[in-house]
């Protein structure tokens, strides 16, 4: 189906449709007159803020410990003494 052809089916279909108006209003009528559902109430905001801190302050532990640790062995590699040379076979 092209886009004109689609477009005037459209239209045609917008411009026959009529609401039934008696319809809607029975069904807004009825959803007022329904009890609200049950929800748990909300909870405090300090406990969310505190999980999200939280949160931040281990991710920031974790990373501060990895690049302490990447320091301690890049140190460490580099006090070491080296090796004896390598000896090549007499030919």
């Amino acid at each position: 189906m092209d886009e004109t052809r689609l477009r005037r089916e459209l239209r045609d279909a917008a411009l026959a449709h009529r609401p039934d108006h008696a319809r809607i209003l029975a069904r807004v009528e009825r959803g007022l007159a329904a009890p609200a559902p049950a929800t748990r109430p909300p909870r405090p905001a300090r406990l969310r803020t505190g999980r999200r801190w939280t949160a931040v302050v281990a991710v920031t532990a974790a990373v501060a410990g990895v690049v302490g640790l990447g320091g301690l062995a890049a140190t460490t590699l580099n006090d070491r003494p080296a090796g004896p040379a390598a000896t090549l076979p007499a030919p």
